[in-house]
């Protein structure tokens, strides 16, 4: 399984509880070093998904995954078009590569509130992700609470 955002807030715990759990988890990261540090036994993915190159050619093709989560999430730009980056662009380009190798299912992790004419850029670019995502996988959201 390949957790987007493995050193994030939410990343980290994720994989904390996919190992106990028994899973074998590929932890894809901006840092590859911090994963290491972290977690020095487990197989680790560059991923940026503020690049066009979001998993670099050295990378691909991916390995074979039952499942690709993400997790990333940013509150805030940096840069112009950063958020449609890393929200949108990013997990699209990357669940297409994913949905190539035989990942067989796509969790995006969203936001409450999040809607594509939200007030904010964080639910906004969220929002917009969460409908092309759920358009291009022929997929319906599942809502879980």
């Amino acid at each position: 399984m390949l957790v987007l955002g493995a050193t994030g807030m939410i990343g980290s715990r994720l994989v904390q509880a996919l190992l106990a759990c028994g899973h074998e988890v590929l932890l894809g990261v901006r840092d590859t070093d911090a994963a290491q540090r972290r977690w020095p036994r487990l197989p680790v993915l560059a991923v940026d998904l503020d690049r066009d190159d979001v998993v670099p050619a050295s990378s691909l093709p991916l390995p074979p995954l039952d499942a690709v989560v993400n997790t990333v999430g940013i509150f805030r730009s940096n840069h112009p078009g950063q958020m449609t980056r890393v929200h949108e662009r990013g997990p699209l380009a990357l669940f297409g590569h994913a949905i190539q190798a035989g990942a067989r299912r796509i969790v995006q992790l969203s936001a409450l509130a999040a809607a594509p004419d939200a007030a904010t850029g964080f639910l906004a670019s969220k929002g917009r992700a969460d409908l092309a995502i759920s358009s291009r996988c022929r997929c319906a959201p599942t809502w879980r609470r």
